[in-house]
């Protein structure tokens, strides 16, 4: 199942949100085209990985709408880093659960882009 335009929006700013630029080190996954990413993810990802990643979208996305007034694509960015860590701490098994499963994703798409893998490899040895 192929992601809506509206979801393709809410994904690609909560995996903005898991991994932002840092300058000294590396570029967020703003500034890396996720799309033939999420093709190859689509095609090959096993189908729980899959459902387990759409619902986090739609539940990271969503659930800063009731503390915040605004949904997760839609926040400053220092609100979601803090909407991240709080729900990356929660007492709510789930909800880490999710946090992990959106940081999975992230590292995925950010490790499939060669120049990006070159430069870490670098940055360790």
């Amino acid at each position: 199942m192929s992601w809506t335009a509206a979801e393709r929006r809410w994904r690609d700013a909560l995996l903005r949100a898991v991994l932002p630029p840092d300058p000294e080190r590396h570029p967020g996954l703003g500034e890396v085209d996720l799309e033939p990413f999420f093709a190859d993810f689509l095609a090959a990802a096993p189908p729980l990985l899959r459902a387990a990643f759409r619902a986090t979208v739609w539940v990271l996305t969503w659930l800063p709408a009731f503390t915040f007034k605004r949904p997760l694509h839609r926040l400053p960015e220092g609100d979601r880093d803090g909407f991240l860590r709080r729900a990356g701490g929660s007492r709510s098994y789930l909800l880490r659960q999710m946090v992990s499963v959106a940081k999975a994703v992230a590292c995925f798409a950010f490790f499939r882009q060669p120049e990006l893998r070159g430069r870490v490899a670098r940055r360790a040895s």
